[in-house]
């Protein structure tokens, strides 16, 4: 950091004390009158000049750090009613004029002193808006203005002397001094009237003749509230929006276009809220749930019965945030908690930030963002709260029981409160504990982020405040001001000698000058630069205009023109004072191309600002990466420090409020209120005594309930007011006057609060303000460094506030045709004086949400919302403006870019480089339209949320496509990479990707990805992935028109979708559309569509004329083969023989299949050649892929391949490994061959054997398969093959199904065991780790920390019974206990889903064995299934259930522990520790014996022994506990504890493979609990022994790679560590077979487990 600014945080600092404020007064009580100046130094430099140096410093201005500071100086400077600033400026202005410089420097030493008392009043104004009416400094600004008006020759037109003019300018503004063109009654356009039927337009605010609409429409944009209000949403008027006709407008010149914009804007995002929220509100008045319609309804998500808790601090996030509970979807309930967090994980519902509005049957809406997909629990961290008080610093985490998917029937997130300045939130928490009698429904908006639309809204709100727009002129859309749209050169180019430098554009660096008012030789530019001619005049009007604007048709190069603008810029930003050039764009993808272009082309110090960068070049010089490098000052980290205690304790102060809301009506708050406003009814309330002075009874009441619940005999004729009421005493009420008097009690105490609430709430918003500002002090720094800043039009608008403060001078807008009017507007900052505005009209126009907004709807053609400045400025009938246009394409084959030349851009060359594009392999045309007339699929009428999805497909089309693609990748000169699928629905789109995902890996654009889920488009949640994951390595790209602008691809396959009687062509309908989707294809591009209800459009009819006369046009694409190109292939979409099945036709010769075998390189069975050929010739397109394409077993003939036509390269491979001959040796007759994905050509008896085809089928004498074998293999023994050249996959071989995907299931399961077992072991280490900390406690006082989020337990009794997640959620219940045993519910969390995700259910094979079986059934069949259950992996399963038991009982011990050992000061904080205890375990005991009986069953002793042990413990926790149930008989229970005992002492001796020294042990360590009287001090004595701790240990080490894996006989898997092969005989630890060896020599039936030992290789485990 500059030293100089350091002076200047510890100067301004300083200055903000008393010091300053005693110096300020000091120098404006002067007396200049009778000062005199000295010859060395005039008055003004020795008392005035250094404090304006300060205070209108540039650096000081914009510092976000020294803003309030700065803010305060001024404010004291103004003074009451602005009596300090009139004096303070008279004295300026007075010691000005007697100041004499010196000779040589009078003229520019006078205009910066000039200048500074400007600014400096300009700030005054800006932060002072009483300023602006003061008459008495009208005079300060007319003496100024003399000064300006008489500039010495030697400052005219220097950077100075514009400075000045541009603070004069702005302090006029301020002051009304020619700020907004006035409306005029008579102002007319000069264009000749159209004829015309006025209709009468409302006013807004309190100009409309009806009065305002709702409390939040006025006529100043600047008082509209963001978010609608409740007012607004129930209002029944329509909104007042203006039409693009500027002379209708209620405020004139660029005020009435910042309104026009913003309302317009506001309607489109925030409109579409307010529509949907009142369908919801008017359902739950109506007790049912109507449904949305219309064209622009919005599609939400619904959660039903909301319920919120208390609000809470992050820190963190510096936020105010409340927990919501809310039902379960219906659908979930009946899933397995795994299956809910599953779903919950993958849907794009309530996603962090999603906005969500809660809405209630009161007629209420509050909208918040989500902060968390669940509820928070507090942590203690280490150190103290920044807000002192010694007290601990807590801070929040997820809770692991309280989230989305942990409890079946509710669940639970956190949200975030937002805009608490301009939101009602008192009314919402005031019943957070009593929501009985009002239903309230949190309504999501699925795609609809804050973010988007709010930022700009508040910039375009600040910008109509200040009203600082450059080239307002030029901007108004107004006829009256034509002659003042007159575009001048860049005002930083008119000092004199200025002239723009080209060298860095010519070839060796040729000098050559652009200067102003000189000639330009554009010939010269064109001959040394790698420029043509109309990219030459280009640059030239983008350096020379201050507003240019450049056209540029697809692949023009507009990017490159823009590269070497900013090329000339970079090169004058020293000398020009440019400060960093401002980049934007619409999109993330552009913005990341244009600054890699930067970057290649060698410029440094580039920031990008925004996280949504997917360019690993740019990663690095993301302005929060970069940020972190830069230093803070002192004074930048002592403000952060206090900023953020002041925003803790700001925070828990309107917490406090809230809650002081919620609990309005009880007895502390009613009497608190009545103490003070009401003394009469405070003393009734306090004494409560009846009229004889006996106290009124009600035991175990406070009065409040008392009184509430008791009534009067007086009898009255009629009902009372509440001024009566307040005058009659309490206990002469009726019950119901009672009631009516407590309920106005109660509604003054939440107005009261409620005042203090908003106050809380401006002050908890002002601080977050000014501690988001001194945190981005770091990013200011950073950005004033940089030579070029990119940023996307929303990331501008949010950051506008920084980056206002660079006084950038260079705005260039890449895709400036796509970019809303609104988001242009914010991007003009207020310093920008050179903007290069680049896209194309032509193409497509910024996106909107609702349609009746659009110049594509006749009615919303009158706002045109989704014209761009760009487009308006060209084409508005009183535009003046000149614009450049670009003329060489680059791009397209001349065939594909006439398409675009005779329809939209006359003037559009061909370069040389597209005229020798090669031909299209494998197809006759690269131009082709395949016609039919295969209807769409009907409108997808409205979801179950209520919003209608508006989006089309077309199932016939997507089959041609299917062959289309595939034809075109298996000719192998085209990478699916270079060919993309062109479509302009999501919905299509959405069939296209599942249709190819089966053979290409689908890539689909982030922004179509988004608009799938937005619409709800996905199949599946996981179908909302960018990329589909295929068998192939292939990539191939399918994305819809819009979000494929700016992009390009070798060949086009498009897909129109519309095809219908009414002739409806639906988004293509325009030209822009059109436009766009017609220049994507460089070599070849192929239309399938309807061409009847295409050309029902004006351009599609030109098109289609075109493709007809070129002969690019029919039913039948005619596609050829490389090597026979005489040969006619066709891909046929004529269905007129009744089949919608799009077919292939080839020739009818003997060869035909064969030929169509080699192109697309499948196997055709003899079968399918006789049946095709009784067919005419004909092929289905979609066979290649499907059964048509491969060989089954149930008795087809062998497969024909006749290689006549095959390159020499396939036919000297070798394709028979068995003999080695080569395919042209092979007679297919006798050896048919087959053709993996891979390409190469294998035998089918070479393969067979490779795949080990008898091994799996019986085989008939002629060595076919015949049926499959009963018992294939044993488990986990089929190995995953491939092709024996390349180890590609077979999976397209129907042939090896059976034995393919078995291996695939085989490999699943080894996975899973190697999973598994790595999740255990950490498991087990963390509990053994917890009961250490238990059992480390037992020597320590119980202490149970407060808990303030969980109420106090209120029954009599704790009972303990049930199953045993219920036993857990009552121990979580109790308020403090989770302080002691927190992490021991959080590790149970955890164990209970590491079980619930290795039952035999969730298993590779169990999930096969559910499927076939479900089909069984369904077929209607007799169950004739059978299941090898061996291939089951139960050990996982068995000990995480034996984990999940020991952690219960570790558990339920402690809390017999605390419960027997709490102190007085636990039992006063938690009465619930005195009460009594009672368990009834039998759920427990009964898991314990059905572990064991698993156990048995499976062969796993340990874990029997275990299961007996535990069944022991729980049965002594019964029996010891303080209190138990009465039906427990003690004796028989303890016998029974005894028995298990003894069954686990016997299994022991009877099982070699354990160590029955540590078993033992173990046994013996629970007979001591039975005997040991006061069980309570002494459970803990069951903690593993180190010897356990052993075998625990030695397992993570066996799953950390040492040694190698075995197999014993019964299939179980095992290590041997040190060398890795056996020298000793052992026992498998699971069930007793001998493995082991001798002198490396295995024993019988163990075999090597290699599969295991690659997959373990590689797996490690984190020490917990």
């Amino acid at each position: 950091m500059p030293d100089h600014l350091i002076g200047l945080h510890s100067l301004i600092s300083c200055k903000a004390q008393l010091s300053w404020i005693i110096t300020l007064s000091e120098l404006v009580d002067l007396d200049v009158q009778e000062l005199k100046p000295t010859p060395e130094k005039s008055i003004f430099d020795e008392m005035f000049w250094p404090f304006l140096q300060i205070i209108t410093n540039e650096r000081v201005l914009d510092s976000m750090v020294l803003e309030k500071v700065v803010g305060d100086i001024y404010a004291f400077l103004y003074g009451v009613q602005g009596r300090r600033a009139i004096k303070f400026f008279g004295s300026l202005l007075t010691t000005l004029a007697d100041h004499t410089p010196t000779p040589h420097t009078i003229e520019i030493d006078l205009l910066l002193r000039v200048n500074a008392i400007l600014v400096a009043l300009g700030s005054l104004l800006e932060g002072n808006q009483g300023a602006a009416i003061h008459e008495q400094l009208r005079p300060v600004i007319d003496t100024l203005q003399t000064y300006l008006d008489m500039p010495a020759a030697s400052v005219r037109g220097t950077l100075e002397e514009q400075n000045a003019a541009m603070a004069m300018s702005k302090v006029r503004r301020h002051l009304d001094y020619g700020g907004n063109l006035p409306i005029l009654p008579d102002r007319q356009s000069n264009l000749t009237p159209a004829a015309s039927f006025e209709l009468t337009r409302d006013s807004p605010g309190a100009l409309s003749k009806a009065g305002a609409r709702h409390d939040n429409d006025h006529a100043n944009i600047t008082d509209i509230k963001i978010l609608p209000t409740n007012d607004e949403i129930l209002s029944e008027r329509p909104e007042y929006l203006p039409t693009k006709d500027s002379v209708k407008w209620h405020v004139g010149g660029i005020q009435g276009l910042l309104d026009q914009q913003f309302r317009l804007l506001r309607e489109d995002t925030v409109g579409q809220l307010r529509d949907s929220v009142r369908t919801v509100l008017e359902g739950l008045r109506q007790r049912r749930f109507t449904r949305s319609g219309g064209a622009n309804a919005l599609r939400i998500f619904k959660y039903t019965n909301v319920t919120l808790a208390d609000v809470s601090y992050d820190a963190r996030r510096r936020c105010l945030q409340i927990t919501a509970t809310f039902d379960q979807p219906e659908f979930l309930r009946r899933k397995a908690r795994y299956d809910r967090q599953k779903w919950w994980n993958e849907c794009k519902q309530l996603q962090i930030d999603s906005l969500v509005c809660l809405v209630d049957s009161d007629g209420n809406s509050t909208f918040f963002t989500v902060a968390e997909r669940g509820g928070l629990v507090k942590r203690r961290e280490e150190g103290h709260s920044r807000s002192g008080g010694g007290r601990p610093r807590m801070s929040w985490q997820v809770s692991p029981t309280m989230n989305l998917w942990a409890n079946d029937t509710r669940a639970t997130a956190t949200l975030r409160l937002i805009d608490v300045n301009n939101q009602g939130f008192s009314t919402v928490f005031g019943r957070m504990t009593t929501t009985a009698h009002v239903r309230q429904v949190l309504v999501e908006f699925p795609g609809v982020l804050l973010a988007a639309f709010q930022h700009t809204l508040e910039a375009i709100q600040r910008m109509s405040k200040h009203g600082q727009v450059p080239f307002a002129p030029i901007l108004v859309p107004d006829a009256a001001l034509a002659g003042d749209k007159v575009v001048q050169w860049p005002r930083y180019t008119t000092p004199t000698g200025f002239f723009w430098d080209l060298s860095c554009l010519t070839a060796d660096h040729r000098p050559l000058h652009l200067a102003r008012n000189q000639a330009f030789n554009i010939e010269a530019l064109k001959s040394q630069s790698t420029l043509d001619e109309a990219q030459c005049k280009a640059l030239v009007a983008a350096l020379s205009r201050s507003l240019a604007l450049i056209q540029g048709p697809p692949g023009t190069g507009k990017s490159f023109v823009a590269v070497q603008a900013m090329k000339v810029l970079l090169a004058h930003k020293a000398q020009a004072r440019l400060g960093p050039i401002i980049c934007v764009c619409y999109t993330n993808h552009a913005l990341d191309q244009f600054l890699e272009h930067l970057i290649t082309d060698g410029t440094g110090n580039v920031i990008r600002i925004g996280s949504q960068s997917k360019s690993e070049i740019i990663e690095p010089l993301n302005l929060r990466y970069v940020a972190q490098k830069m230093a803070r000052t002192k004074t930048e980290k002592q403000q952060e420090f206090n900023l953020r205690n002041e925003l803790e304790a700001s925070g828990e102060f309107v917490i406090e409020l809230f809650r002081d809301i919620s609990n309005a009506g009880s007895l502390r708050a009613v009497t608190n209120y009545l103490q003070h406003h009401h003394e009469l009814h405070y003393e009734d309330l306090t004494t409560l005594e009846d009229s004889h002075g006996f106290k009124v009874a009600g035991k175990g009441k406070d009065n409040l309930s008392k009184w509430l619940s008791g009534h009067s005999e007086l009898q009255l004729s009629e009902a009372r007011t509440i001024n009566e009421l307040s005058r009659t005493p309490l206990l002469e009420m009726q019950n119901n006057e009672r009631h009516k008097l407590y309920r106005f009690w109660v509604a003054r105490i939440r107005d009261g609060l409620g005042e203090r609430l908003r106050t809380a709430l401006r002050r908890f918003s002002n601080l977050e303000n000014q501690l988001n500002g001194c945190i981005q002090e770091v990013d200011l720094r950073c950005l004033q460094q940089a030579n070029v800043i990119g940023v996307t039009t929303s990331g501008l608008a949010r950051n506008v506030n920084l980056l206002a403060r660079l006084h950038s001078k260079v705005l260039v807008c890449e895709e400036a045709g796509e970019i809303l009017e609104a988001h242009t507007l914010t991007a003009i900052l207020p310093s920008i004086e050179h903007a290069i505005l680049i896209g194309d009209h032509e193409q497509l126009r910024p996106q909107i949400q609702n349609f009746d907004l659009s110049l594509e709807n006749r009615s919303g053609e009158q706002y045109s919302l989704d014209v761009s400045t760009f487009e308006r400025l060209i084409r508005h009938p009183t535009s003046e403006i000149p614009y450049e246009t670009l003329e060489t394409q680059r791009r397209m084959d001349p065939s594909i870019s006439d398409l675009i030349r005779k329809t939209l851009y006359p003037g559009l060359r061909d370069h040389d480089t597209v005229l020798d594009y090669p031909t299209i392999p494998g197809v006759r045309k690269r131009l082709f339209w395949l016609d039919h007339r295969e209807h769409e699929v009907g409108k997808a009428g409205g979801n179950a949320d209520g919003a209608v999805q508006m989006s089309q497909s077309n199932d016939y089309e997507v089959g041609l496509i299917a062959a289309m693609v595939s034809h075109l990748v298996r000719q192998g000169f085209y990478g699916s990479e270079d060919i993309v699928v062109l479509t302009p629905y999501v919905r299509q789109l959405q069939k296209i990707r599942t249709s190819l995902a089966s053979s290409f890996e689908i890539v689909v654009d982030d922004r179509d990805a988004e608009e799938i889920n937005r619409r709800g488009l996905a199949e599946t949640p996981s179908d909302s992935a960018g990329t589909h994951k295929a068998m192939l390595t292939q990539t191939l790209r399918v994305a819809t028109v819009d979000n494929f602008q700016g992009e390009e691809a070798k060949v086009i396959i498009v897909s129109l979708v519309r095809s219908n009687e009414e002739r409806r062509c639906g988004f293509l309908k325009t030209s822009n559309r059109i436009n766009v989707l017609l220049s994507r294809a460089k070599h070849g591009m192929y239309i399938i569509g309807n061409s009847d209800t295409a050309s029902s459009v004006a351009m599609w009819a030109q098109v289609i004329e075109m493709f007809k006369r070129g002969g690019n046009f029919g039913p039948k694409l005619p596609l050829c083969c490389s090597q026979h190109p005489d040969t006619v292939i066709e891909l046929n979409a004529d269905t007129r023989s009744g089949s919608n099945v799009a077919r292939m036709v080839w020739p009818k010769t003997s060869n035909a299949w064969s030929l169509a075998a080699l192109i697309y390189h499948v196997v055709i069975s003899a079968k399918d050649l006789a049946i095709s050929a009784e067919r005419g010739g004909q092929m289905a397109a979609a066979s290649p892929s499907t059964k048509a394409a491969s060989l089954p077993v149930d008795g087809d003939s062998p497969p024909v391949l006749i290689p006549k036509c095959g390159p020499k390269s396939v036919k000297e491979a070798v394709v028979d490994y068995i003999e080695g001959r080569t395919y042209a040796e092979i007679d297919l007759d006798h050896d048919p061959c087959l053709f993996p994905d891979c390409g190469h050509v294998i035998t089918m008896q070479s393969l067979d054997g490779q795949m080990g085809l008898s091994a799996h089928y019986e085989m008939s004498k002629d060595g076919l398969p015949t049926e499959p074998k009963s018992q294939v293999s044993a488990p986990l023994s089929v190995e995953a093959k491939g092709c024996p050249l390349c180890r590609g996959s077979l999976r397209n071989l129907n042939r090896y199904n059976r034995i393919v995907k078995r291996a695939l299931l085989d490999e699943s399961t080894k996975r899973f065991i190697t999973w598994s077992n790595a999740q255990f072991v950490p498991l087990t280490v963390q509990l053994q780790k917890a009961e250490k900390d238990l059992e480390g406690l037992k020597e320590k006082q119980v202490v149970l920390t407060k808990d303030d989020k969980k109420p106090e337990f209120q029954h009599s009794e704790i009972v303990i019974a049930g199953v045993r997640d219920l036993q857990i959620s009552i121990l979580h219940a109790l308020p403090g206990f989770a302080s002691r045993v927190g992490r021991l519910i959080v590790l149970r969390h955890q164990i209970a889903q590491f079980h619930q995700r290795v039952m035999v259910t969730e298993q590779p094979f169990g999930k096969v064995s559910q499927m076939t079986a479900t089909v069984v059934r369904s077929t209607g069949h007799a169950p004739n299934f059978k299941f090898d259950k061996t291939v089951l992996q139960t050990r996982s399963e068995l000990l995480a259930s034996s984990l999940l038991l020991r952690c219960d009982y570790d558990l339920l011990a402690d809390l017999i522990y605390t419960c027997s050992n709490c102190n007085i000061f636990t039992a006063q904080l938690h009465p619930w520790v005195r009460k009594p205890l009672k368990f009834d375990l039998s759920k427990n005991r009964e898991d314990c014996v059905k572990l064991a009986g698993s156990a048995a069953l499976k062969q796993q002793p340990m874990i029997f022994v275990e299961a007996h042990t535990l069944f022991a413990k729980f049965a002594a926790l019964e029996c010891s506990a303080p209190a138990y149930p009465e039906n427990v008989n003690v004796t028989k229970l303890m016998d029974q504890a005894k028995d298990h005992l003894e069954l686990a002492r016997s299994h022991i001796f009877a099982s070699p493979s354990l160590n029955s020294k540590i078993m033992l042990a173990e046994v013996e360590a629970v007979e001591e609990i039975l005997k040991d009287s006061s069980f309570y001090k002494s459970f803990y004595t069951s903690v593993e022994s180190d010897e356990k701790q052993a075998i625990y240990n030695a397992m993570a080490q066996e799953f950390q790679g040492t040694g190698h894996w075995y197999y014993c006989e019964n299939a179980h898997p095992f290590t041997i560590g040190e060398c890795g092969m056996p020298m000793q005989a052992s026992r498998c630890p699971q069930c007793g077979a001998r493995v082991g060896g001798q002198n490396h020599d295995l024993v019988e039936g163990v075999t090597r487990a290699a599969d295991l030992e690659e997959a373990f290789g590689n797996v490690r485990l984190i020490d917990v």
